[in-house]
């Protein structure tokens, strides 16, 4: 039923998914998702915490352990490269963080993918500090919100406008950047 939810939201947005709508798509009555799920909050939250446990699922398997600075760079090199790899499922997750701005299901859903994100990052920043990787007088929490918010919106970017973008070339700059900010002088 979450692969039927993430298509829907993907076509047609985040206001279009309901209980009944999710069973119809995925092929099944429409009463099951409300025995599953029990309320369109809980499918908000299953779905937003399904695509983002299946992209973490996709860096823990597809970027190498080097050093702490080039785990940083693989990860953020990787989420964007995923964009493009996988246009529905980040069509989906842009639907639901656009939607969290007047949702409260969505925004409160999306707030704990967040939190996890940042986490992680600030995990990545603080291993590279303490390699002596990257530069110490950094706020790790803070640079972790950065690199997230930036790549979000070269995300929305990638997919909102591709015509109009050099995405390869986007992704490239930003990596030099963040490897410019970080790097130990």
């Amino acid at each position: 039923m979450i692969d039927a939810a993430v298509k829907l939201v993907a076509q047609k947005g985040l206001d279009s998914l309901t209980l009944a709508a999710v069973g119809v798509a995925a092929g099944y009555s429409r009463g099951l998702p409300t025995h599953h799920f029990k309320s369109r909050a809980a499918l908000v939250a299953a779905l937003t915490d399904s695509i983002a446990q299946s992209y973490v699922a996709r860096v823990q398997t597809n970027v190498p352990a080097r050093s702490p600075l080039e785990d940083l760079l693989g990860s953020i090199e990787y989420y964007l490269g995923d964009v493009e790899r996988d246009p529905v499922q980040w069509r989906s997750f842009m639907a639901i963080a656009n939607a969290a701005l007047t949702d409260k299901d969505a925004a409160a859903a999306l707030s704990k993918v967040n939190a996890r994100a940042i986490a992680a990052f600030e995990r990545r920043l603080r291993a590279g500090i303490e390699a002596g990787q990257i530069r110490a007088d950094l706020e790790p929490r803070a640079e972790a919100a950065l690199i997230l918010a930036t790549l979000r919106g070269l995300a929305a970017l990638s997919l909102t406008d591709p015509k109009n973008q050099d995405f390869r070339q986007a992704r490239a700059a930003y990596l030099a950047a963040v490897r410019d900010r970080l790097q130990k002088r």
